[in-house]
């Protein structure tokens, strides 16, 4: 508990350093990243280990962090420029799917390991895309499927099988996990304003929620059972922050911030309920070894 209590300050370090030369927009969508994305973690890695990878992948696939974004844009420069930022996201959807494919062959070698090289691969091809970004949307569409084909391809031998029950989480436990997922999301967040260019962008596309709740996953129940997770996160990403984002890049320009973000939770949360209650989804698993 110590260790995650130090990692999740040095990880915030920069952040608090820095906080007082930032504006109250930027420094109001650090604080609330780090409190919903927090939140969101704790309920994730519990419900992964309660009711299983299934379900607990599926929440963190959901639109959380990515719906205070885009409202902040919105609602500090204008509708059609929210629009605008959902073109690249997609492509970064695609890179993020890769990512848990590379950890997933790679989570043989150990935690430290997996994540180390599919982070690095994944660093490298997310500038050279932050650097040429797709000038439509129908590009970063094609990037995503590819990505999603290609993630899945990756983890066919890892994920067969799913387990859950018999974890107990005290009110400390998921206080520190929410302060530690909490601390990688704020973090992305506050290096996506103050990054500039290719650190920003990097930063903006980096998938914190799914990757807090995997290395929480794995410190609890080891990292066979957290390669479980992999699928149902990609799916999840790809299907319901999909349609978040497409409903946002046409509904913001025509009826408004606000209206157009009610449209694209309940639209979300259609997606999320039709894709938990998908037969293969919900076919009852154990973790193979």
């Amino acid at each position: 508990m110590f260790t995650k209590v130090m990692v999740s300050l040095v990880i915030l370090l920069p952040a608090l350093c820095l906080i007082r030369q930032a504006s109250k927009i930027v420094i109001a969508h650090i604080l609330l990243s780090l409190l919903i994305g927090g939140v969101l973690i704790a309920i994730c890695s519990i419900a992964a280990e309660l009711v299983g990878p299934t379900f607990g992948g599926l929440i963190a696939g959901l639109p959380s962090t990515l719906v205070i974004s885009l409202l902040f844009v919105g609602l500090t420069e204008s509708p059609q420029a929210a629009s605008h930022e959902t073109t690249f996201i997609p492509m970064a959807l695609g890179l993020n799917c890769l990512l848990m494919g590379l950890f997933g062959i790679c989570a043989s070698l150990g935690l430290a390991a997996a994540l180390g090289i599919s982070l690095t691969v994944w660093m490298g091809i997310a500038a050279f895309a932050v650097m040429n970004p797709p000038a439509n949307l129908e590009v970063t569409l094609l990037f995503q499927l590819a990505g999603l084909a290609l993630g899945l391809l990756l983890t066919r031998h890892v994920v067969r099988q799913e387990s859950a029950g018999g974890t107990h989480c005290s009110g400390s436990q998921i206080l520190l996990r929410a302060f530690f997922g909490g601390a990688i999301v704020a973090t992305s967040v506050w290096l996506s304003h103050v990054g500039g260019g290719t650190v920003g962008g990097i930063a903006a596309t980096f998938p914190a929620i799914g990757i807090s709740t995997l290395l929480i996953v794995s410190q609890s129940r080891g990292i066979a059972y957290a390669t479980a997770l992999l699928r149902p996160i990609m799916v999840s990403t790809c299907v319901t922050m999909l349609t978040y984002v497409l409903i946002v890049r046409y509904a913001f320009p025509a009826v408004g911030v606000w209206g157009g973000t009610a449209l694209a939770v309940a639209g979300t949360l259609i997606s999320a309920w039709m894709l938990y209650m998908a037969p293969k989804l919900r076919q009852p698993q154990t973790i193979a070894t």
